[in-house]
């Protein structure tokens, strides 16, 4: 065509048939997809396993936190002896458990026929 100038080539994106060689490769491709997605599936189950606790301890740890500021308070372990007095209304014998620090009754349990007997045969 007179006064038209050429146009360099292009290359474009275009829907080709596949040979059965170019198939065979693509389903070859497709299955290690499936089983790399198959695997980043269970790995990404067990790192939600791993958050999920690690969530749950560090939420834990902070109703803990919060309740001792809360209450002013905590468990610790306190020294404690055990001393038979006397107690209650009928003054009877008993076991008292008290904090070695305040001197706070923790516990009581009544004096056994075992514990006269234990304590008549060290005598």
């Amino acid at each position: 065509m007179p006064g038209y100038r050429s146009r360099p080539s292009e290359d474009h994106e275009l829907l080709c048939d596949l040979t059965s060689s170019e198939l065979r490769l693509k389903g070859d491709q497709l299955a290690e997809a499936e089983n790399a997605y198959e695997i980043a599936e269970r790995e990404k189950k067990a790192a939600m396993t791993i958050f999920a606790q690690r969530l749950e301890a560090a939420r834990d740890v902070a109703r803990k936190l919060s309740g001792e500021i809360l209450s002013k308070q905590e468990r610790r372990a306190v020294s404690c002896s055990w001393k038979v007095e006397r107690w209650g209304e009928d003054g009877r014998d008993a076991w008292v458990l008290r904090r070695d620090d305040t001197g706070a009754v923790v516990t009581t349990q009544p004096v056994t026929q075992a514990d006269r007997q234990q304590e008549l045969s060290l005598s």
